[in-house]
């Protein structure tokens, strides 16, 4: 046993230095740097969440926790170097090797460093692509609800898709402007406008709306509060009665949530007509998006065409079944193929 003891190994001043690096890493408290005004602050894969674990006594499982830590940079170094452009970098970013200036794709096309003003040889930099692509903030719309973390340079493609971005009021004289569930609550308190409570996407709902006068409504689905849309009807022509359907969303949406919907409207049964004879309208069309409620979708052409003979009563009221379904991004070809289709039934 001695002679065993003997012949193992003792650990040498390298072993021992290393490991008292790995016990002060350890114990190290989390990294935190403060934002200073012109600073982005920047999210960064590093050690301090699971450092705080550590120094806490609990297990540490870097493969599956992916640990961040808060850090600050300027804005300028997530930006291309050239000044005319400054647009987000974002991968593949390329060095000019004479001047180890970071330019965007664009910027480097020609073969020319426009800050050298001269022909210069262009390297990629996949260290500096795995930075940008980790380099998080939060989102514009943080306080109004947005709890997303967001890659710096998608920044522009998740303000157009964000839920939480703000839209105007429409009703006259009123310069109120908040994300979309905020201007739900707004239209319904401050204006009167009804909301309609739908149990579920891809479900029929059946609506009775009067078409004497113009009037907008507000449709919520139960489970998803923070997506609104917009029911319109409008008076055209001899008595009768657009209906359309839109979104309540700024910006253009193409990288948010997609969708479709069915619109029926059923005309007064005749007293003489048989008993399971029933005559209605339907339109199936993609939801246009609008920013402020009103009537794009039906500028847009997007609406179901209620004939006079199809209301009821002197309120000339509206019998609606609708049907709303969430769909993903279709590509140009889908598109075409869900265009907009009017059937009458009897």
């Amino acid at each position: 046993m001695a002679e065993e003891q003997h012949k193992r190994p003792s650990p040498t001043p390298s072993d021992e230095s290393l490991s008292s690096k790995k016990l002060k890493a350890l114990q190290a408290p989390p990294v935190v740097v403060k934002q200073e005004p012109g600073e982005v602050q920047v999210a960064q894969g590093g050690m301090g969440w699971s450092l705080a674990r550590a120094a806490a006594g609990g297990p540490v499982n870097l493969a599956v926790e992916r640990p961040r830590f808060n850090v600050s940079f300027e804005v300028r170094l997530f930006h291309c170097a050239v000044a005319e452009c400054y647009s987000p970098l974002k991968p593949p970013v390329h060095k000019c090797e004479a001047g180890g200036h970071l330019l965007c794709d664009n910027c480097r096309r020609d073969g020319q460093c426009r800050i050298c003003d001269g022909a210069a040889t262009f390297v990629r930099c996949p260290e500096v692509d795995r930075f940008i692509n980790g380099a998080r903030v939060p989102c514009p719309y943080e306080a109004s609800g947005c709890d997303a973390s967001v890659v710096y340079h998608e920044i522009p493609e998740h303000r157009d898709a964000c839920t939480f971005a703000p839209c105007p009021c429409l009703a006259p004289g009123c310069d109120f402007k908040a994300p979309p569930p905020a201007l739900r609550d707004h239209l319904a308190g401050e204006h009167g406008w009804t909301v309609h409570r739908l149990s579920a996407y891809a479900k029929a709902h059946t609506l009775r709306v009067p078409g004497a006068a113009e009037s907008q409504r507000l449709l919520v689905v139960e489970g998803d509060a923070p997506r609104v849309f917009l029911l319109s009807l409008r008076r055209r022509g001899e008595g009768a009665v657009a209906v359309s359907l839109a979104c309540v969303r700024a910006g253009a949406a193409a990288a948010g949530p997609h969708y479709k919907c069915c619109l029926w409207a059923a005309a007064p049964t005749p007293p003489d007509a048989p008993r399971q004879m029933e005559r209605r309208v339907m339109l199936e069309t993609d939801v246009a998006s609008c920013a402020a409620p009103g009537g794009p979708a039906v500028e847009a052409g997007l609406w179901l065409y209620v004939m006079p003979e199809m209301l009821h009563g002197p309120s000339k009221e509206v019998q609606l079944r609708i049907r709303i379904e969430e769909i993903r991004p279709a590509s140009a070809s889908a598109r075409s193929a869900n265009a907009p289709r009017s059937v009458v039934q009897a």
